[in-house]
């Protein structure tokens, strides 16, 4: 890790041995069926390296296939578990509201250090616009490379106006939930010498960029409905961007980069240390906009921006914890129609191996990038209240990898909807559930995903183990459960009274059982839905 590089863990109870808030409630004879993983004071010991023994209900009608497949996750996870507890001890906790609140970007925006150098300025969208209506109008590829955007310390000299000052960032009106009228760029660079030396990568953007805000004149004159479209058929559309002014990150003219000779002064090394160093937070803050410029120009021979270090490592971050809403503008924007699927967190040694297929100009900046992604993930995990997921077509694979980050989560809600992870999927989850995975979770919904009598029964353990001990709801609703996957979830709950004790609501309406009720009877506060 680079000197003075700051690192961010929200501090995980069950790593640093504090469960009472997660067994609390649940008296010593009747915790987990497995012991060995209990001390003297009632707290999990990751250290023990026997043989998982799992809360069994009974297994009748379910392959072998899927009870291995159960086994096998727990002790992965088990193992994931510990290396993620010795991966959290080299890393320092952040502000809780480091992905929320726009504080951290405000400093970065601010000077920095002796020589008062400011890590990062955003360009005016409005200059950047104009930029590029000014590349397109040019006739030839000598106009073009003269209007091509400069370095940021050139931009400065030549046109001081070109940027917004921390000032006039922060009087930006906001939109609906504290929206930041910040858009950050996710690109790749044509070469090191210029990234964008004909102001292609430019064009695009502010094309787009003005059908949305085409877009959001024709909602200001005509009303908005949010009418859905064959693009978005699970809901309803975000917002436009609006119309007005709004500031700009891209690393070209954001951050102080080298002269013609390949350096930066003392002043600006240091600056740009400091941003590179929280790099992460401009792709994965709930309040900015992100812009994918996701396909290349033509005639450009470089890797693609999936085969690329740095883009692959924004757009995972801008993945993590974003969230679309009809009440405001999207999140995350493809350029030229470019859209890539949005893949499921991974863990940090997922995300390792994954970024160490990547083509970096730098080959030291994939430590740095896993430190980065490393941070992002273990803050934004768990400081969530929500983790919602739906309908971005995720199948059994998918659910695993995200099965093993949910072991850094700490949300109150898991939505899985219309995903089709089916019962492999269903069980990655329910195994990641019964080793400590999101310890304070309320809300389950796995709604049309395709779950059967398999899955059923590996969430029937999950609701035995008596980690879920805070669980409001389960939604199973919309699947392919028969009666053999009822029965096992009505045995889980009816034999042990610490099985999920909160549980309040059971979603269970069109499956394919005939009549859970009388098995499901024994609780009197349990609201079953058939």
């Amino acid at each position: 890790r680079p000197a003075g590089c700051a690192s961010y863990l929200a501090p995980r109870p069950w790593m640093c041995g504090n469960m009472e808030h997660a067994v609390a409630a649940v008296p010593s004879s009747h915790r987990p069926h497995r012991p060995s993983l209990w001390d003297e004071r009632g707290i999990v010991d990751l250290s023990v390296s026997d043989p998982v023994e799992v809360p069994s209900v009974e297994l009748s009608g379910v392959p072998d296939a899927f009870q291995a497949w159960y086994g096998t996750c727990v002790s992965q996870f088990r193992a994931s578990a510990q290396r993620m507890q010795a991966r959290k001890a080299q890393l320092t906790p952040p502000p809780g509201d480091f992905f929320s609140a726009p504080t951290a970007l405000w400093d970065l925006m601010s000077p920095q250090g002796s020589a008062g150098a400011t890590p990062v300025r955003l360009v005016r969208g409005s200059w950047l616009q104009a930029r590029a209506a000014l590349l397109a109008a040019a006739t030839s590829k000598e106009e073009r490379a003269a209007l091509a955007l400069p370095r940021r310390q050139d931009l400065e000299a030549s046109d001081s106006d070109a940027f917004l000052s921390l000032e006039e960032v922060r009087k930006l009106p906001l939109g609906p939930f504290g929206k930041l009228r910040v858009l950050v760029l996710s690109y790749c660079w044509k070469g090191a010498d210029h990234p964008d030396p004909d102001g292609e990568q430019l064009m695009r953007f502010a094309e787009t960029l003005a059908r949305e805000q085409d877009a959001a004149l024709c909602t200001m004159q005509k009303g908005y409905s949010g009418a859905r479209t064959e693009s978005n058929k699970t809901g309803y559309e975000p917002k436009p961007f609006p119309l007005g002014e709004f500031g700009v990150f891209m690393d070209w003219a954001s951050l102080h980069q080298k002269d013609g000779q390949g350096n930066r002064t003392d002043a600006e090394a240091a600056a740009f240390r400091y941003a590179l160093e929280r790099m992460q937070v401009w792709y994965g803050h709930l309040q900015t906009t992100v812009y994918v410029l996701a396909s290349l120009p033509e005639g450009w021979s470089r890797s693609s921006y999936e085969e690329s270090g740095w883009p692959t490592f924004e757009y995972s971050v801008a993945s993590l914890v974003k969230q679309s809403s009809i009440h405001s503008w999207a999140p995350i924007v493809f350029v030229a129609g470019a859209e890539l699927s949005r893949p499921p967190p991974l863990s940090t040694e997922g995300f390792e191996k994954h970024i160490s297929t990547k083509v970096f100009t730098n080959g030291s900046d994939i430590s740095m990038v896993c430190d980065l992604y490393d941070q992002t993930l273990l803050c934004s995990l768990g400081n969530g209240d929500e983790l919602k997921y739906i309908d971005l077509k995720w199948g059994e694979e998918d659910a695993h990898k995200l099965a093993e980050s949910l072991l850094l989560a700490d949300a109150k809600t898991l939505n899985l909807y219309r995903n089709p992870i089916k019962d492999r999927g269903a069980t990655s989850i329910a195994a990641a559930l019964t080793c400590c995975a999101l310890p304070g979770l309320q809300c389950i919904y796995l709604g049309k995903t395709g779950l059967g009598d398999g899955g059923a029964h590996a969430i029937a353990n999950a609701l035995e183990s008596a980690f879920l001990t805070e669980l409001l709801e389960l939604w199973l609703n919309k699947n392919n459960i028969a009666d053999a996957g009822v029965l096992a979830i009505a045995r889980a709950l009816n034999r042990n009274e610490h099985a999920s004790p909160r549980l309040i609501k059971l979603e269970l309406s069109e499956n394919k059982f005939q009549e859970p009720a009388p098995l499901l009877s024994k609780r009197a506060s349990l609201e079953v839905l058939v």
